[in-house]
């Protein structure tokens, strides 16, 4: 992958081929990438290679821009082709090998992947908070109300909830809404077997009791 760079205040810019699966930037040293400034946290950010495309991590304590989205430490989001990250004042251009640019199916299972790990981390969370009950005589409106609230709020400190990650919760509603249908469709289509299969057996019992038919 290609990086191309500049200090906002300097007119050179620079480029750096970078190999490997892992990739640091920031100030300190023995980063792949040094951005020379104080303004700079020693490691700004990560970008790990994925199978589809590269994740990138925010590391610092300052707020970083992907594109049109802020990122802040902790945060992470993926990266589909050439972007441009601003880590004041540096700007920066991944220039991205052809062969990851990414279909709209191979982004689509990123977002896939991404999901799986909140979910995970987001189960656990609750496992520490909430008593899980599995009977349904146990599961009162109450204690639902009070599970649909610590969800909201885990989701929120986990930062679940930023802005930086809104196209993964669009993938996540638009994943539950298509699972839904898919449910509802399914038993349907059971229902509907079942009711044919019934007219079957009732016409069976005529042609028993009238061998005539």
């Amino acid at each position: 992958m290609r990086i191309i760079y500049n200090n906002i205040v300097d007119s050179r810019r620079y480029m750096a081929d970078v190999t490997g699966d892992r990739i640091r930037i920031g100030r300190r040293a023995d980063n792949d990438i040094v951005l020379n400034s104080p303004y700079v946290a020693e490691e700004a950010i990560v970008l790990h290679r994925r199978q589809h495309g590269w994740e990138l991590i925010a590391c610092g304590l300052e707020s970083l821009q992907v594109g049109e989205r802020e990122l802040h430490g902790g945060e992470r989001m993926l990266i589909t082709a050439d972007e441009q990250i601003k880590i004041f004042p540096f700007v920066l251009t991944l220039d991205l090998p052809n062969q990851v640019q990414q279909s709209k199916q191979a982004h689509r299972q990123l977002l896939d992947e991404e999901i799986n790990r909140w979910v995970g981390q987001l189960h656990v969370a609750l496992l520490k908070r909430v008593e899980i009950r599995a009977e349904s005589s146990e599961l009162t409106d109450e204690y639902l109300l009070n599970l649909e609230r610590t969800l909201e709020e885990l989701s929120r400190t986990q930062g679940l909830m930023s802005q930086s990650n809104h196209q993964l919760r669009t993938h996540m509603a638009g994943s539950a809404i298509r699972s839904e249908f898919l449910s509802r469709l399914v038993e349907q289509s059971a229902e509907a077997a079942s009711s044919l299969i019934g007219r079957e057996r009732h016409w069976s019992r005529m042609q028993t009791a009238i061998p005539n038919l």
